[in-house]
């Protein structure tokens, strides 16, 4: 006799509930890689760029002042 006793049967593995936790908390984690991981190949390339910040106000003078003396210097009379 194959009679099926649901008291005697083995409960399911996972219910769909705890599968749609298991596949969102999948999807997470696998975005949290991609970002991590563009972070860091932008930090990198970032790093490896020459430097473009803007000079300090008394550099930046001095290059100006610079520049203009010989600028004048070399103009004809």
């Amino acid at each position: 006799m194959s009679q099926h006793d649901p008291h005697t049967s083995m409960p399911p593995l996972s219910t769909p509930e705890q599968q749609s936790w298991g596949a969102l908390i999948a999807i997470v984690l696998i975005l949290a890689m991609i970002i991590v991981g563009a972070v860091y190949a932008w930090k990198k390339r970032i790093a490896m760029m020459p430097d473009m910040r803007p000079q300090p106000a008394a550099t930046a003078a001095a290059a100006t002042s610079t520049a203009t003396s010989t600028a004048t210097s070399t103009q004809p009379r």
